[in-house]
């Protein structure tokens, strides 16, 4: 069974760092998340580049879906 993380049809408008830490804590708290599941929100860089930091400390990750 996939470990998965979705934020999948939310649509969320995440634009900073600030915006996109209220969303991730889940994320953050999980070592074993394999899948990252994004489809159906915006994110700006900012937003991005915080969500990268913590994608970066997850070793097990093999899924990305961030598209429709």
């Amino acid at each position: 069974m996939v470990n998965t993380f979705s934020l999948e049809g939310k649509a969320l408008k995440l634009d900073s760092a600030a915006d996109m830490d209220k969303h991730i804590a889940e994320l953050k708290a999980n070592n074993d998340v394999e899948e990252v599941i994004l489809v159906g929100n915006t994110l700006g860089v900012d937003a991005c580049e915080a969500l990268a930091k913590v994608l970066e400390t997850k070793k097990k990750l093999k899924v990305g879906r961030h598209i429709a």
